[in-house]
């Protein structure tokens, strides 16, 4: 569900249950989301209708969180916030495991993207945060609290999705136009939390949230 009631959610398979977690040695159960191939959650923005009210909303910048733990490997790219089809923005990880942020720029198939610098847990919560400042032309990854990258190369003039992925995103994959079925879909992901704020968090703000989500749990 969302508490803010701005999103709307299309279910393919994707079960919420209490489930036993992990996070910095400690236990937890809490409501997480299971996603896994061929399963996930497909969300929309209601209040988003066009390209250009992406634009004009997201040039405040944004903030996007997510806690979540990959427990199986594969192959490929899983998504786990991600909203890109020729543009948009996300929440991934690497072939190997390692988050990454990507933020489409100025023209279809353009992108700034920056990794962290070692693979997410496959056994423990891991906690991401990622900020796109378009007046500093910044972009921030944040694991667990802590800046794991950050670019100065981005020109801070978002590029929506093509067609009518404007406006949406999947948990637990990345979304594509129509009813399509996604790309980078997780094999085996619980998500327990995922956040979007409008405006870019500094370092103290990302620090409370990471802290808040932990006491969440």
């Amino acid at each position: 569900e969302d508490s803010q009631g701005k999103l709307a959610f299309t279910n393919h398979g994707a079960t919420v249950a209490n489930t036993t977690v992990s996070h910095a040695g400690r236990s937890y159960t809490v409501p997480a989301l299971k996603v896994s191939t061929g399963k996930y959650l497909r969300c929309q923005f209601n209040k988003l209708a066009s390209s250009e009210d992406v634009k004009t909303l997201f040039a405040r910048g944004f903030t996007l969180e997510a806690m979540f733990v990959d427990r199986v490997r594969g192959n490929s790219v899983h998504g786990v916030v991600c909203g890109t089809q020729s543009g948009g923005w996300g929440l991934a990880l690497r072939e190997n495991g390692t988050p990454y942020f990507i933020v489409g720029e100025n023209q279809e198939n353009f992108y700034w993207d920056i990794d962290a610098t070692a693979p997410a847990s496959t056994t423990e919560l891991t906690h991401l945060t990622a900020v796109y400042d378009p007046y500093m032309r910044m972009m921030y990854l944040y694991v667990n609290g802590q800046l794991a990258a950050s670019s100065n190369r981005t020109s801070g003039y978002i590029y929506p999705g093509i067609g009518d992925t404007f406006n949406r995103f999947c948990l637990g994959a990345d979304i594509k136009s129509g009813d399509s079925s996604p790309d980078f879909c997780s094999t085996d992901m619980l998500i327990t939390d995922a956040k979007f704020y409008i405006g870019a968090f500094d370092s103290d703000q990302v620090r409370s949230a990471y802290e808040a989500s932990v006491q969440e749990l």
